[in-house]
């Protein structure tokens, strides 16, 4: 019996959670190697509902609300806002100093066009 049948059982979400917690150790693994850190969100941390401009936490939306306007003024798409909010609790855990003890911060950059066109042939 696989995993997919094991998830079938009373054991799934032992089995599911087991799953997850491999791959987290997996790239916290990989994060540790290649010198970076990982930065978990509390699972209940509202990124979807919490305006970027101003900090106001709406009220819970349903799913299907893909985008809302906070009483700022500022109007969001659901997915793109829940992302900043998710990139400032990474940035607040960041390193400030570069090596020669000079400040740094993250430039956004735009991906290219080459980067945001999926191509058939990738794997």
């Amino acid at each position: 019996m696989g995993i997919e049948g094991l998830g079938r059982t009373r054991l799934a979400k032992s089995i599911y959670d087991a799953g997850w917690g491999l791959l987290i150790r997996l790239i916290e693994e990989k994060a540790d190697e290649a010198g970076r850190f990982i930065v978990r969100a509390d699972r209940m941390f509202p990124s979807t509902r919490t305006c970027n401009v101003c900090g106001l936490v709406g009220e819970k939306k349903p799913l299907h609300i893909r985008s809302w306007t906070c009483s700022c003024g500022e109007v969001h798409d659901r997915d793109v806002n829940a992302a900043m909010n998710l990139r400032n609790v990474a940035a607040g855990q960041a390193e400030t100093l570069n090596d020669c003890g000079g400040h740094v911060s993250p430039a956004v950059m735009p991906a290219t066009t080459r980067d945001a066109v999926a191509t058939h042939d990738a794997a």
